[in-house]
């Protein structure tokens, strides 16, 4: 019988070890079959248990400063500013920064800004005959929405003097509200011209009555009447017959009147060029006459000389001369004992009409804000402050409020005699003008700041001596066409056929 082998026992130990061997290996082959991880988002658990994100929230542009700048003139001008803004921050919280430039540069500097689209500006200011050339760059913003939906009360802007909504419209848009006029008419003594020796003198030298001046008087009037007090006049009484601005910019102002009184102008209904036409020339020639009845100096002047010559006594009258001058003129009174001032509109009814007016920068972030100084300050209410503080308004109803109406106010009389003189000339020019001078020419075309640059030169050289009345004006008119690029190398003084005319 063979012998039975013994069975072999198993190891507890073994079998504990086969079972972690199994499960380690479960444990590889789950991980191995998962799909990948997605990628980690950055968490940041902070101590507070708060968590961050680097996830941006969306932006949102910031809140537009409730402020605006306004470019105006620096000086006299800049005091008045900044108080006038301060009403209008206390009014409307909007607080106004007021950026003082010097006349001499104020054109130059507005319009680098203006040209670069930087909105530095939010309100510019704009003088007549520059507004049609920053309109048509699309630098000005036009303000026909706004005062659309401006309540007509806060407004009014029919108030405004007729002949300024002309020259501050072009293309059928309105692109500024005036705030300050220097419309010319003339100023004299009235004392002079109503004493009876003196009436008699001229009566028996020209053979009819002295009239004193004014819009129903001729130009050829004027150059007998000036010669009668230089030549005729003791010297005495009164040593000179005229003053004049006629140094290398104002008399430009004064030969344009001359000119426009005359029939004449830069630019005929077709735009043909006329500046050098029979009419401007005789204007010229006329206004060289007056020079020689004029002080010494006269070359160098401007409207400060002549109202200085007015106060110390050595001239009777002033050529075409600035309204908003009345203040500074009527000093005369308290300066020579018995002498009493005269206003009228200019002689012939025509003097250079000029504003200073309002814009918005197209480029202005703050549109709104600015137009809300803007309508307050050309509006009736700002002008009417304006007035309490003596300056020359363009609105009909404040120059016609009896407040400032000396007759019945007569403390107003050293500062607002003046201001129905304005309404007059207004009255004038709509009677009078055609509706295609409604404004004149000149105003339309986008050239105008360069035509006045350029004429200013001209005059002031005629007036000079450097050139005649007729050649200096040829000249002019060639420098228009060559400025407008009417031909080349011969300037045509009609439109040539691709030019297009400013729209109505």
């Amino acid at each position: 019988m063979s012998e039975e082998k013994p069975k072999r026992k198993i190891s507890p130990s073994l079998i504990v070890a086969v079972i972690i061997i199994v499960v380690l290996l479960a444990t590889l082959v789950y991980y191995a079959t998962l799909p990948p991880a997605p990628p980690t988002v950055t968490t940041v658990v902070m101590p507070t248990t708060t968590v961050v994100t680097t996830v941006a929230p969306p932006t949102t542009p910031p809140p537009v400063e409730k402020k605006v700048t306004w470019a105006t003139i620096a000086g006299f001008y800049t005091d008045w500013a900044e108080q006038v803004s301060k009403n209008f921050t206390a009014k409307t919280g909007i607080k106004v920064e007021v950026i003082p430039i010097d006349y001499s540069v104020l054109y130059e500097k507005q319009m680098i800004e203006l040209a670069g689209k930087t909105g530095a500006f939010d309100i510019v200011t704009v003088e007549s005959m520059c507004l049609s050339e920053w309109a048509a760059a699309g630098w000005l913003e036009p303000l026909d929405e706004y005062i659309k939906r401006t309540p007509p009360e806060e407004i009014m802007y029919d108030d405004i003097l007729e002949h300024f909504r002309w020259i501050l419209t072009w293309g059928g848009h309105c692109y500024g509200l005036p705030y300050y006029t220097y419309d010319q008419g003339i100023f004299y003594r009235k004392d002079l011209f109503e004493r009876e020796d003196i009436k008699e003198m001229y009566r028996k030298w020209a053979g009819h009555e002295l009239k004193e001046p004014g819009p129903d008087m001729t130009w050829d009037e004027m150059v007998k009447i000036a010669e009668f007090f230089d030549e005729v006049v003791p010297d005495d009484i009164m040593p000179y017959g005229i003053g004049l601005m006629a140094g290398p910019v104002e008399s430009n102002d004064e030969w344009m009147a001359i000119m426009w009184g005359l029939g004449g102008d830069h630019f005929d209904k077709d735009y043909n060029i006329i500046v050098n036409s029979t009419e401007s020339v005789r204007a010229m020639e006329i206004y060289m006459k007056l020079l020689k009845h004029a002080p010494p100096g006269a070359l160098a002047s401007s409207y400060d000389e002549v109202v200085a010559q007015m106060q110390h006594g050595l001239i009777p009258m002033t050529g075409p001369f600035y309204l908003d001058q009345w203040p500074n003129i009527v000093k005369t009174e308290k300066l020579i004992p018995g002498a009493k001032m005269g206003i009228n509109a200019p002689v012939m009814g025509r003097g250079y009409i000029g504003c200073f007016a309002l814009s918005i920068d197209a480029a202005s972030k703050r549109k709104d804000y600015a137009w809300e100084f803007l309508k307050w300050l050309a509006g009736p209410e700002g002008q009417y402050s304006f007035a309490v503080g003596g300056g020359s308004t363009c609105r009909r109803s404040v120059l016609l409020n009896p407040r400032f109406d000396p007759e019945k106010n007569p403390a107003t009389y050293p500062y607002t005699a003046h201001y129905k003189y304005l309404v007059q000339i207004d009255d004038i020019l709509r009677r009078e003008l055609p509706d295609w001078q409604k404004p004149y020419r000149v105003f339309k075309i986008p050239k105008a700041c360069s035509f006045y640059l350029e004429s200013k030169i001209t005059i002031g050289a005629i007036a000079a001596g450097q050139a005649t009345p007729k050649g200096g004006l040829d000249h002019l008119a060639l420098a228009y066409a060559t400025i407008l690029g009417w031909g080349y190398p011969v300037p045509s003084m009609k439109p040539p056929s691709w030019w297009k005319p400013p729209p109505d």
